[in-house]
């Protein structure tokens, strides 16, 4: 199945849905101010979940279930002072993330079906071209029979 583009804003839709973020290995959720005070039991896991893993947590993902949702962070990139990493590689840290997701995804008998993956657009804080990501996001979830929607 294809990535489905909408223009809603995110909050509006629903539970049960599965929101997926994409961030640096930090813990802080940079640039999702919105989630980390609509989802605090999520950013605290996702917090220790880094704290825990550290440099080992990029290329995987953590699942949180908060407020009705399903909070999916994908952890795409290592944060060393302000210096971001080259586009090719966050795009295979990503694609690592997405394939640990829906490994944990496989393994996990209590998520919503089926399963409705929700994320903004993400990938231009990295450089990395919306169609690039979108491709390899389809090509992943194709087999799975998963929906995804983005949300500007």
């Amino acid at each position: 199945m294809p990535v489905i583009n909408q223009d809603y804003n995110i909050f509006d839709i629903p539970p049960p849905v599965m929101l997926v973020v994409a961030c640096d290995n930090r813990g802080t959720w940079t640039g999702l101010e919105d989630y980390r005070k609509r989802f605090p039991d999520a950013f605290f896991q996702y917090r220790q979940y880094c704290k825990l893993l550290g440099q080992a947590s990029v290329g995987t993902s953590t699942i949180s279930y908060d407020q009705g949702y399903w909070i999916a962070s994908l952890i795409v990139t290592h944060r060393l002072s302000n210096k971001i990493e080259m586009p090719s590689v966050v795009l295979d840290n990503m694609e690592s993330s997405v394939n640990h997701l829906l490994g944990t995804l496989g393994i996990l008998d209590h998520y919503p079906q089926p399963v409705k993956m929700v994320s903004q657009r993400f990938g231009e804080k990295w450089h990395l071209p919306w169609q690039d990501v979108e491709d390899m996001i389809s090509a992943m979830i194709w087999p799975h029979n998963l929906d995804w929607m983005t949300c500007c």
